[in-house]
C-alpha cells in the first residue's frame, strides 16, 4: 500500500512541474533614415508544452509627425474568435474577421514551439489589426538562446 501512494505522489510531482506556465517574447526594434524605425514584439504564453495565447504588437513610424502605424493582435485558445488547431508540432490559429467589411481572405499564424523558442509563420491580412501602412511580419523566430530574428 505504502509502494502505491508513493508511485501516485511521484507521477503527480512529474506532471504537475511539466505544466509549468512559461512566457516566450520575441522583441525587435530597428531604426533607420532620419528617425523612422520598426518596432515588433510576438508573445507566446504556453502551459506545458500547450500554447494558450499569442499576442502581436507592431509600430511602423517615418520620423514625420503623423508617420506611425500600428498592427495589434491577440488571440487566446478560449477567446471564441479564433480556431486554434494541432498537427503534430505545429499550432494554427485561424483568425475569423471582426467586421464584414473586413477582407474575407483567411488570416493564419502557424507556430512550431520548441524548448524555450518557437518559429511562428504569419498570413495575415492586415486590414481588422493595422492601421495604413503597417503590416504583419512573415516570420518571427525566437532561438532558445534568447536571439529574436523577424523577416518581412
Amino acid at each position: 500500500m505504502d509502494k502505491t501512494i508513493l508511485l501516485i505522489c511521484l507521477t503527480s510531482a512529474l506532471f504537475i512541474s511539466s505544466a509549468t506556465a512559461e512566457t516566450l517574447k520575441c522583441e525587435r526594434n530597428e531604426k533607420y533614415g532620419k528617425g523612422g524605425g520598426k518596432e515588433t514584439s510576438f508573445i507566446v504564453e504556453t502551459k506545458g508544452s500547450e500554447i494558450n495565447s499569442v499576442t502581436y504588437s507592431g509600430m511602423f513610424y517615418s520620423g514625420q509627425e503623423g508617420g506611425a502605424y500600428t498592427c495589434d493582435l491577440e488571440a487566446t485558445l478560449t477567446d471564441g474568435k479564433t480556431k486554434w488547431t494541432k498537427s503534430g508540432d505545429v499550432v494554427t490559429i485561424t483568425l475569423k474577421p471582426e467586421s464584414a467589411d473586413q477582407d474575407s481572405q483567411e488570416s493564419t499564424i502557424r507556430i512550431k514551439l520548441g524548448p524555450k523558442s518557437f518559429n511562428a509563420e504569419f498570413n495575415v491580412a492586415p486590414m481588422g489589426f493595422c492601421g495604413f501602412g503597417a503590416e504583419f511580419p512573415r516570420t518571427m523566430k525566437l532561438s532558445p538562446s534568447g536571439k529574436c530574428k523577424v523577416k518581412f
